[in-house]
């Protein structure tokens, strides 16, 4: 990209396109209203070593050529550059290319709403810009606040505020269509949902779909909720109804903030986000039941259980143990940190444990976690 101070106020104006339809209302969508692209930004969903592997083939970075095993903080290496990822919490912190670095915010922008491979940054007027095939993205001089996000070729740039842009990252509502601008509002329409925003703050009044998030119809899969009964939105959280229980995701995060499930008295439990993690990424398969006694809330599963504190730790709850069946069919118990590490990076089933100088290693298919028994820490973390 060309970066012209002469443009500044043409890169920044706000272009006015079809307009996008975002409201409170209830609404009755089911899974046949996804669009085709909502199920290829569901890709964008993956974590673990499939993270690494996604972001580097979209911003285009080569072939691969090994990692080292540091830890929290592992560095992949490819012809063209390096990612940092973060294997105790499953998260890119930075991708590193010769034509700069780019953050994890800027990385997410360019991967999930598909801007392209990475062309450089230059500056203009305090500002960055962090040029792509398919846009920029701009973060200001100073502080790296990202202030937009361009869509377009040079000279034709459609630009959207970047937390408007973010938000439609982090809900996976497809690839830039159009942007239009009504009052104090503007509406930022992508093929598989909307954000409305405040034009001169750039708050974000609403995230809307117009299919289920990937999120949800995976969990409501995993867990075994059976078939999708109705939808509804109010503002930042849809609310997704099945037979066998409800699942609510924040649009404004996306991420699923609750899940309700019939348990065996056939009334409502509700789960906290984490149990809810646990159990959809170490695969832990149908939700069987729900006791609590006393604070302690037990949630099993066909191939685990749960066990968590609802009198701690505020609204959550505290996670209290995770016993999980392994590839054999034996059931152990997991570490807290194990558990939460492989299910941050979706190792789903333990397929082995071996133990060798005062360390336990955990294997899965995508990875191994070793475990120190002389300091009851996490001590490694490796994807395969």
């Amino acid at each position: 990209m060309n970066v012209k101070l002469a443009l500044f106020a043409a890169l920044t104006a706000v272009a006015t396109f079809a307009p996008a339809v975002v409201g409170c209302a209830a609404d009755t969508r089911d899974e046949s209203n996804a669009t085709e692209e909502t199920g290829t930004t569901e890709g964008a969903l993956a974590v673990g070593i499939q993270t690494v592997n996604l972001y580097a083939n979209s911003l285009g970075l080569g072939a691969a050529q090994g990692q080292d095993k540091a830890s929290p903080v592992a560095t992949f290496k490819f012809a063209k550059g390096s990612i940092k990822f973060n294997t105790f919490t499953g998260t890119l912190t930075s991708v590193v290319t010769p034509n700069g670095t780019l953050t994890q915010d800027i990385a997410d922008l360019a991967v999930i709403l598909k801007l392209g491979t990475f062309d450089g940054v230059e500056g203009a007027a305090g500002s960055a810009y962090w040029s792509f095939t398919n846009g920029y993205v701009r973060t200001r001089n100073e502080t790296g606040e990202l202030l937009d996000v361009g869509f377009g070729t040079d000279g034709n740039w459609k630009t959207v505020s970047a937390k408007a842009a973010l938000a439609a990252a982090h809900s996976r509502i497809g690839t830039f269509v159009s942007v239009t601008a009504s009052g104090s509002s503007t509406t930022a329409k992508f093929s598989a949902g909307a954000v409305k925003y405040t034009t001169a703050t750039g708050a974000i009044e609403d995230v809307t779909l117009t299919g289920i998030a990937g999120a949800v119809k995976n969990a409501a899969s995993k867990l075994g909720l059976g078939a999708h009964v109705r939808s509804s939105h109010e503002r930042g959280v849809d609310h997704e109804v099945y037979a066998n229980g409800t699942v609510d995701f924040n649009t404004f995060t996306g991420k699923i903030s609750g899940l309700s499930a019939k348990g065996s008295l056939e009334a409502p439990n509700p789960l906290p986000t984490y149990v809810v993690d646990l159990a959809v990424n170490l695969k832990l398969g149908t939700f069987v039941s729900s006791d609590g006694a006393a604070g302690t809330q037990t949630e099993t599963f066909q191939n685990g259980v749960i066990v968590w504190n609802n009198h701690q730790g505020g609204a959550e709850g505290v996670l209290k143990k995770v016993t999980v069946k392994t590839a054999g069919g034996d059931s152990i118990e997991v570490p807290l940190p194990v558990a939460n590490a492989a299910a941050a990076n979706v190792f789903g089933t333990v397929t082995a444990i071996e133990g060798a100088a005062g360390s336990a290693y955990y294997s899965y298919t995508d990875g191994t976690i070793r475990w120190s028994n002389v300091t009851q820490t996490l001590a490694e973390v490796t994807l395969k």
